[in-house]
């Protein structure tokens, strides 16, 4: 019998072919006689331990080679100029000196040499930084951490060491410092004029201004958010819903407005006596700007001024005076210094004043140099008042005879200036005068008004613009300076050099008085503060342009004194919202920056020609700007100062447009 055999052809086909029978006498395989053995079905199972001739790197110049059966690994070394590839296990040639870095790729990956120094590789710098020029940039943040991109926007350093861009802030937030922050939460850690709690006071006014209404104007910057404002009669519940006309307030503020709260008669302050909640508390929902006009908007009662106001959480604990001489003629007008506990717990306030303070109810008369504690409730506040004196008492007493100038000591004067105030918490403080002549002398006095910034923001450098002129000819009015020290041996310098000022050395508490016509830059060695007064309108030049009513007889010019405290230049921004009040004949804003830098006024850039150098140095320059009534944005590159002011026929105002309140001075 035939069977079948398999043979595998050179060209992989199956043969079949005839052979001769296979023998199988007397034995039974149990095998199929037709199956087919697969060779596939034969056990194969290597028994090798590795691959023959195989490499494997042991270090940079030895290897394990694997033997021609596979059985092992036998040691080899390579030749002194070859090193052993890490990958192949080869001894190859040496190429790079291992670990070494070989460049930067475009795609911002690093090229360097493997550990056995025979291929240039390519990978990914340490925490995913980039290769840029001459090797891996420190990875660019530690991974989780958050930063702020802009107000709204935040991004966080992922695992690879990168800031990515996460979700926004919600509405009504902001980014500050890597964290999203409610706005009034937020604006409590930056001390500037734009706030969410502001404290106004009726201050002590003359005629009939002091029965008029004076007025709170809010303004809401915000670009998107509506501002809820609420007043009430300082801590207590009693809301004030009401203006002085019956008609209920406006307490929503739409975005990009303002609103005038007109606030009814009974809340003024005048004398010396402790007031409880005649302040008035104004809150808000969101950081809003705030101003007060004493009256608002000039209206028949030829006594006004205006103020910017300040935030709780930008006041401070410790003050020097800021106000004003007696009245002339036979008038006894007080200058006045009104203190306001704001802080919302009883506070302690130690006032040594440089004048005579006239007593009020149980409040006896203080000297000047008498150091006076009052305790003080939260809502809580203290006037304090001189006793004007007639200018020819004043002549008398000697207190206007130096040579040089005003007095360098304010006594015997009747002025409230330099008097020293200290709390044991926050206070608000403002000064003034019922009605000031600026100077003694000029007839035609105002209501002046500010408020006060504590002696922790004061500061070293000043740049004095002059107010717009009103004077015509070749001699212009001037304006009426004063400057205070926080420490003894302060020495002063201007530029250009101001007689009485200039090379002077004022103690803790002193001041001097000095005009000046033009722009100057003041500077001292220890910190100062400065206040900038507007002359009478009756000043010598100014043309008696206001000849109707009760002027038919008698004309006077323009504008009447007006008060305004100078910002140091430490505490310049390089944004502005400024109010311009309503119903003024004229209206400026003096605009002071570091000398060739732009300043744009509501988006657009000032005219070249409008930028005046400061002194002989040059270092700022001002810009005197005649704006329309409502508010302005101001914005700059760099920080710069800024003044608003207007006139009109009996009145005038005068305030800085705003201001930083960063601490500057520490004190022991």
């Amino acid at each position: 019998m035939k069977s079948l055999s398999i043979f595998l052809a050179a060209s992989g086909a199956l043969l079949l072919s005839c052979s001769d029978p296979v023998d199988t006498s007397g034995q039974d395989t149990g095998d199929d006689p037709l199956a087919v053995t697969d060779v596939g079905d034969v056990d194969q199972a290597d028994t090798k331990a590795c691959t023959p001739g195989r490499g494997r790197c042991t270090s940079p110049v030895s290897r394990e080679v694997c033997t021609a059966d596979g059985s092992g690994w036998v040691e080899d070394f390579c030749d002194s100029q070859d090193r052993c590839h890490t990958e192949s296990g080869e001894c190859t040639a040496q190429l790079c000196l291992p670990g070494s870095f070989q460049g930067c790729l475009e795609s911002g990956l690093q090229s360097y040499c493997n550990q056995s120094g025979t291929e240039v590789i390519s990978g990914s710098c340490p925490g995913g930084a980039p290769c840029v020029g001459s090797g891996c940039q420190a990875p660019e943040c530690s991974p989780g951490l958050k930063r702020c991109i802009d107000r709204t926007r935040m991004d966080m350093c992922n695992a690879a060491g990168a800031f990515v861009e996460i979700e926004p802030c919600a509405i009504g937030t902001e980014c500050f410092n890597g964290v999203c922050e409610e706005l009034c939460e937020l604006n409590k850690k930056v001390s500037s004029y734009i706030g969410c709690e502001y404290w106004s006071v009726d201050l002590d006014n003359y005629g009939e201004a002091v029965s008029q209404p004076h007025a709170i104007v809010v303004t809401n910057p915000n670009p998107t958010l509506v501002a809820r404002i609420t007043l009430t009669e300082g801590i207590s519940q009693n809301r004030i819903t009401q203006g002085a006309d019956g008609q209920p307030f406006e307490l929503s503020i739409p975005p990009g407005q303002a609103r005038i709260y007109s606030i009814k008669s009974g809340y003024d302050h005048s004398g010396t006596r402790i007031l409880n909640n005649r302040a008035i508390r104004v809150v808000s929902s969101i950081p809003v700007l705030a101003h007060q006009f004493n009256p608002l908007n000039n209206v028949d009662v030829y006594s006004n001024d205006g103020t910017l106001l300040l935030p709780t959480n930008s006041v401070g604990t410790e003050y020097y005076g800021l106000s004003w001489t007696h009245r002339g003629r036979s008038l006894r007008l007080q200058g006045f210094l009104t203190i306001v506990n704001s802080a919302g717990v009883s506070n302690r306030v130690t006032v040594r004043p440089s004048a005579k303070v006239v007593g009020g109810p149980d409040i006896p008369s203080i000297a000047a140099g008498e150091t006076r504690i009052f305790e003080l409730r939260a809502g809580d506040s203290l006037n304090l008042s001189t006793d004007g004196i007639e200018m020819i008492e004043a002549e008398a007493s000697g207190c206007l005879a130096n040579a040089e100038g005003a007095p360098e000591n304010v006594s015997p004067c009747p002025d409230l200036t330099g008097t020293y105030i200290q709390a044991e918490h926050p206070v608000t403080v403002f000064g003034g005068h019922q009605c000031a002549n600026v100077v003694l002398g000029i007839d035609r006095c105002d209501h002046i008004e500010s408020i006060l910034f504590p002696i922790s923001t004061w500061g070293t450098n000043y740049v004095g613009s002059k107010f717009s002129p009103r004077a015509t000819g070749s001699l212009v009015e001037p304006d009426i300076w004063r400057v205070i020290a926080a420490e003894d041996n302060t020495r002063l310098q201007t530029d250009p050099p101001i007689d009485g000022v200039h090379g002077r050395t004022l103690n803790a508490g002193e001041w001097r008085q000095f005009e000046a016509r033009g722009h100057f830059e003041l500077a001292s060695d220890k910190p100062v503060a400065v206040a900038q007064y507007m002359v009478g309108s009756n000043w010598i030049g100014i043309p008696r342009v206001c000849n109707q009513g009760v002027d038919a007889q008698n004309p006077t010019g323009i504008g009447d004194p007006a008060m305004a405290v100078g910002v140091p230049s430490d505490q310049f921004r390089d944004n502005y919202i400024v109010l311009t009040p309503q119903n003024y004949e004229q209206d400026f804003l003096n605009i002071i920056v570091p000398t060739g830098n732009d300043v744009f006024l509501d988006g657009r850039p000032l005219a070249a020609n409008l930028y005046k150098p400061v002194g002989v140095r040059g270092r700022y320059e001002v810009a005197v700007v005649a704006v329309s009534e409502g508010f302005h944005t101001l914005t700059a590159d760099v920080p710069f100062g800024v003044v608003g002011y207007g006139y009109h026929c009996h009145v005038s105002y005068a305030f800085p447009g705003g201001l930083n309140l960063e601490t500057i001075v520490v004190r022991q």
